[in-house]
């Protein structure tokens, strides 16, 4: 799975962190979909940023084996400022007909989890669904803006401009 990030994601993370731009480019990857537009469905809910590679999408990196840079045995390194895409995994959000609605992302085989942790209240996922496309809207808008407005655009200034953008530090 790729583990997407928004704006507010890369500021909580260098923030816990005490992360420079350029110390928290070790820590994600950006993931250039094949010249067919090949994107896979769990980060069409995301925009690309430009980059000097082309469109991107951010990610944390992967080890050797596939699992998330920050995943120590079964304990995530950085839980209480983990993604929004942890935090809410296996639920997904988006809005229809000026509804908040929720789905689900995976079955028993990517989740064994599924189904059988606590309930989850209608209000929980209300309030977090909210905040999730808040922040992907927020996310969008710089992308947009980035997209159009920054002629020779690198993966670095991306990150740079997303760890100062004033949007995201709330």
């Amino acid at each position: 799975m790729i583990v997407t990030l928004t704006g507010h994601d890369l500021v909580r993370i260098a923030r816990a962190l005490r992360l420079t731009a350029r110390q928290i480019l070790r820590a994600i990857d950006f993931y250039v979909p094949s010249e067919l537009g090949d994107v896979p469905a769990g980060l069409r809910f995301l925009p690309a940023v430009m980059t000097e590679r082309g469109p991107a999408y951010i990610s944390l990196k992967k080890d050797d084996l596939g699992r998330c840079i920050f995943l120590h045995e079964t304990q995530c390194l950085i839980y209480p400022v983990r993604p929004g895409t942890c935090t809410t995994f296996p639920f997904t959000f988006d809005i229809r007909d000026e509804e908040i609605v929720w789905g689900l992302s995976a079955n028993v085989h990517i989740c064994p989890g599924v189904g059988r942790g606590p309930t989850v209240s209608e209000l929980w996922l209300f309030q977090t669904g909210v905040v999730v496309l808040e922040e992907i809207a927020a996310f969008r808008r710089f992308a947009g803006r980035w997209n159009s407005e920054v002629p020779e655009p690198t993966a670095a200034d991306v990150i740079s401009a997303i760890l100062s953008e004033p949007t995201f530090q709330s």
